[in-house]
């Protein structure tokens, strides 16, 4: 291949049959009973013409069946009418608009977003119209933050012993208090109504109140110092007054303890209005009758007092019968039932006052089988 000096271009090659030669418009048959050489020249084309063009579209533009979406400079070669070709440049700016936006809300608000109010966490996109009549495409992604919580807890009382509350309203990015106190906990000493707004990190906030109602009484002595049991027996210990709640040292929270030995017992409580006080008492040990009581004597005349005469047992009873016998050894009453006593009647009627006599069988559990005998006096 060569190029002279009209910048025309020679190339050679072999041709067997017809070729399309084409010096010129039209065909040339060139008939060869075998392979032969030829020339081939190509010429410059003369024609050659330059065409700018400077559009303004919205969205996109097509130039001879080509689309462009970007603005910028495109070039295409096109043939034109002198045989030759067109170099077309296109400097191209499109006015479409894409924007995204992430616009964060708080709960219980709104915004403008996909042709209305939006109140829900989600993507939106609206198409508006530019100035120049071009759509603008706005997408918004919408996040609605929860609202903190502030709890500064129920309504309550300052207790007596030491009128003083801490409060807070737990943990957040800000506070401001009604006196327009910066901290995130506050010292109450006084009654009255409190209240604080809060802000965490997204820019929400809230508000809690808390009303102090006033100074109520602290529990104090509500045990008795001291007080004391039987080996045998228990002690119910009660304190005097009730309580919303009791914790005592021995890891019971009812509101009485039955102990059964000697030692010192605390009680903690909390009154209706919240507040706590502890109390203690003293149980020490005392002689007492360790197995059967029977009085001397008794008087039914119906006042209620010492009307019923009867053993008294200080243990659990296994086995028991009880009688009595007036002066002429007739029986008068007889029981097996330790909670039934004589009330000085035969027949429903009332007897003399005098002396009777009385015997008991009885056994303990873990005992023996005993018997005990005495007399009783009737005092009427």
């Amino acid at each position: 291949m060569a190029i002279d000096d009209a910048l025309s271009i020679y190339s050679t090659g072999y041709m067997a049959g017809s070729q399309d030669f084409d010096p010129g418009p039209g065909f040339y048959t060139l008939s060869t009973p075998s392979e032969s050489p030829f020339v081939l020249k190509l010429g410059p084309c003369a024609n050659v013409t330059q065409a700018v063009m400077n559009v303004t579209d919205c969205n996109s533009y097509t130039l001879n069946n080509k689309t462009y979406d970007q603005s910028g400079t495109y070039t295409q070669t096109v043939p034109n009418s002198s045989g030759c070709y067109t170099i077309i440049t296109l400097n191209l700016t499109l006015n479409k608009k894409f924007t995204q936006q992430s616009k964060p809300i708080c709960d219980g608000e709104s915004f403008f977003a996909g042709g209305k109010n939006q109140t829900q966490s989600g993507t939106y996109v609206d198409t508006l119209q530019t100035w120049q009549g071009c759509d603008s495409i706005v997408t918004t992604v919408l996040t609605v933050n929860p609202n903190p919580v502030p709890d500064l807890g129920p309504d309550k009382y300052l207790c007596s012993d030491n009128p003083q509350l801490v409060v807070s309203p737990g943990s957040f990015a800000s506070y401001s208090w009604q006196d327009l106190g910066r901290s995130g906990s506050r010292t109450i000493t006084t009654p009255g109504t409190y209240w604080v707004e809060v802000f965490d990190g997204s820019g929400c906030n809230a508000r809690d109140t808390l009303v102090v109602l006033g100074i109520a009484p602290t529990p104090a002595n509500f045990l008795k110092p001291i007080d004391s049991l039987c080996t045998y027996d228990g002690l119910d210990i009660r304190p005097s007054g009730t309580y919303s709640s009791y914790q005592w040292s021995t890891g019971e929270n009812t509101g009485n303890l039955m102990v059964q030995q000697p030692g010192i017992y605390w009680l903690t409580v909390t009154s209706a209005k919240g507040c706590s006080g502890t109390d203690s008492i003293t149980v020490i040990e005392k002689r007492c009758i360790t197995d059967l009581y029977v009085p001397s004597g008794f008087s039914p005349n119906g006042d209620g007092k010492n009307d019923v005469f009867k053993p008294v047992t200080f243990r659990p009873v296994k086995k028991y019968r009880f009688a009595i016998f007036n002066r002429w050894g007739a029986e008068v009453f007889e029981s097996s039932d330790v909670q039934k006593g004589w009330d000085g009647k035969i027949g429903g009627e009332l007897q003399p006052a005098g002396v009777f006599v009385w015997i008991c069988y009885f056994q303990f559990e873990g005992s023996e089988m005993r018997v005990e005998k005495g007399t009783v006096m009737m005092v009427r």
